[in-house]
């Protein structure tokens, strides 16, 4: 087009190349007999043929050689692999039969077609060129020990060699790093290394050749050395408590089964009342049914067979209440104050004892009463009820519970100054200290109350010398220093005591205080008993007395003349001595004691006392 130059392309020649691919090889040469067989091996034959006029483009990897019986069809491969030599020799040949022969070359691509048949071979061997195989040395029973090595050994003989294999249970064995087979000619050899007891078993080993099969057995034993095993939770003890039935189980191992052995505390353990042991191939039990705080210490087991024993131990803790503390003794006893101590139990029950508890008994009142809780092995008790009697126990606690109590202190007596009761023997007369009777809740309650007389206590009377004594110093007499009580109906007159206050002077030295007045004068005949004793036991008259002759305190009767004559003589020392009495009763602070049994008191009181004395009757 226009300007365009016009390309001319030369066409080059091509070259011709002929690839060739590979092929399966030509078929090999006729097989042939070749003569001359040793007479060692009779019954051997050796073919030979040629190789094959091409590979096929690839090397010869071998040959495959086939036989039949004349006038089968079926070919039988002689050698299970390639034959790579171009001869071969043949055995197990059954006498009598007409054997044919024919090869086939391979290689990379394939079989090559099968050479020509050989000539038919007729086998005539003698019957005595082969043998069925027979163990001369047999495998025997053998027994081994755990972790050992044991070794079975057999020999046989055969025409031709026999093959050897090794079986246990029925599997067969094939060597391992464990177990190793190492066969030489006629003899081979089993050997077990570090043997267990999964080995234990029938033991086989077979032979077999063409002409036959046979085997040899034996029972293979394994032998343990007894060994204990314990639960992990028994390394550290068992802790149980008191009452529990009790299974204490542990494992056992070893060939033959070993006999088993229980201690506690170094003493044999046998099945009886309490405890039952049961042992088997795998384990022992020892059943303990009511524990006990004595069944805690050190358990032991042995196990025993014939090649050894095991021995194995643990601890085992028993809880419970603690027993009971020591008796309690009264250390330091002072006035309202005592101090206790005792000794800790003999057993804490396998616990720390965590208080103690102290309980005290009031004499009457029939109950045990809780006093303090403590820790330690004395405490002090105060504010303890003065002129009573007491006894002391003490109980120990831990989490487990109270044991029981102790042996009880002796009496304790807290005196009472007070009272004057310093010693026990005086608390038999206090009504206090008598004991409380409880009340009988069987009985009904409208039932009527039996009726109780009711009795007043009085002390009995004073000697003159105690009374002049009391009276002198102005102090009250002390009715509880050790003197009995008498019922108010006694005819033992009543003890008053009487302080007069300060008296007023008299409005008129007219008046007296002799026996005119109706304040003095008291007449002879009724005067009180009492009165008359008191005039006995004054030494001086008192201003406060009347000033009676010994006939007139004698006289008895009423007459207008007793009177009379009383008035006078009253009269005449009326004006002798009444300055002297009057400044006497105005400056008195005298006791004055009188003695009146009850009817005496009703009847004087009021009529013959003057206004100013002040009597205490004790009922």
């Amino acid at each position: 087009m226009g300007n365009q130059p016009t390309k001319h392309t030369t066409a080059k020649p091509k070259k011709a190349v002929h690839w060739k691919s590979a092929e399966p090889p030509a078929p090999p040469g006729k097989p042939a007999l070749v003569p001359g067989s040793p007479s060692s091996a009779p019954d051997i034959v050796t073919i030979r043929w040629s190789r094959p006029s091409t590979d096929g483009g690839s090397p010869i990897l071998g040959y495959v050689v086939e036989q039949r019986r004349t006038g089968s069809p079926h070919w039988v491969r002689t050698c299970p692999s390639l034959v790579q030599q171009t001869e071969l020799s043949l055995s197990g040949l059954e006498p009598g039969w007409r054997y044919q022969f024919r090869v086939m070359a391979e290689n990379i691509v394939g079989r090559s077609e099968s050479s020509e048949l050989s000539d038919p071979l007729t086998v005539t061997l003698q019957r005595n060129a082969i043998s069925a195989p027979r163990f001369v040395h047999e495998l025997f029973d053998a027994t081994a020990v755990e972790n050992e090595k044991v070794e079975f050994r057999v020999q046989v003989v055969g025409t031709p060699t026999p093959q050897i294999s090794w079986f246990k249970d029925g599997f067969e064995i094939y060597s391992s790093r464990r177990a190793r087979i190492i066969t030489e000619a006629d003899v081979s050899v089993l050997v077990i290394h570090q043997t267990a007891l999964t080995d234990e078993g029938e033991i086989k080993c077979a032979a077999t050749n063409r002409a036959g099969h046979t085997v040899t057995r034996c029972h293979l034993t394994i032998d343990a050395y007894p060994k204990i095993r314990l639960p992990r939770q028994y390394e550290d003890g068992l802790l149980i408590e008191a009452e529990e039935v009790v299974r204490m189980k542990v494992g056992l191992a070893g060939r033959p089964p070993p006999s088993v052995e229980w201690h506690h505390n170094g003493e044999p353990l046998e099945n009886d009342y309490r405890h039952e042991i049961e042992t088997t191939d795998k384990n022992s039990t020892l059943k303990i049914t009511s524990s006990k705080r004595s069944d805690r210490g050190e358990y032991h087991i042995r196990a025993l067979n014939k090649l050894g024993e095991d021995n194995a131990s643990f601890l085992v803790t028993v809880t419970a209440r603690p027993e009971p503390p020591g008796r309690v003794t009264v250390a330091i006893s002072y006035g309202k104050t005592a101090t206790l101590s005792w000794s800790a139990p003999e057993d804490d029950g396998g616990c720390k004892i965590g208080n103690y508890i102290v309980e005290y008994y009031r004499i009457g009142w029939d109950v045990w009463l809780k006093a303090a809780t403590c820790r330690q092995l004395t405490t002090t008790l105060s504010d303890l009820i003065e002129g009573s009697q007491y006894r002391f126990r003490v109980k120990a606690e831990n989490p487990y519970g109270l044991s029981d109590p102790s042996e009880e202190s002796d009496v304790l007596f807290v005196p009472d100054p007070k009272r004057g009761i310093t010693d026990a023997s005086k608390m038999q007369q206090q009504p206090s200290t008598l004991p409380r009777k409880r009340r009988d809740h069987s009985q009904s309650p409208l039932r009527e109350p039996t009726s109780r007389p009711k009795k007043a206590f009085t002390p009995e009377p004073y000697g003159r010398d105690e009374i002049m004594r009391e009276m002198s110093y102005g102090t009250p007499l002390d009715l509880s220093m050790g003197h009995g009580y008498t019922n108010a109906a006694s005819p033992v007159p009543a003890l008053v005591i009487t302080e007069p206050a300060p008296l007023a002077e008299p409005e008129s030295e007219s008046e007296s205080i002799g026996p005119p007045t109706n304040v003095g004068r008291v007449p002879v005949g009724s005067m009180p008993s009492s009165l008359k004793a008191m005039q006995k036991f004054s030494k001086e008259p008192s201003p406060l007395s009347l000033k009676l002759s010994d006939r007139d305190l004698s006289s008895n009767g009423n007459s207008s003349d007793q009177m009379g004559s009383g008035s006078v003589s009253g009269a005449e020392h009326k004006s002798n001595e009444q300055p002297s009495q009057k400044a006497a009763i105005h400056n008195s602070s005298e006791f004055m004691l009188v003695l009146y049994n009850e009817q005496e008191a009703k009847k004087s009181t009021r009529k013959y006392m003057p206004s100013w004395l002040f009597i205490i009757l004790s009922r």
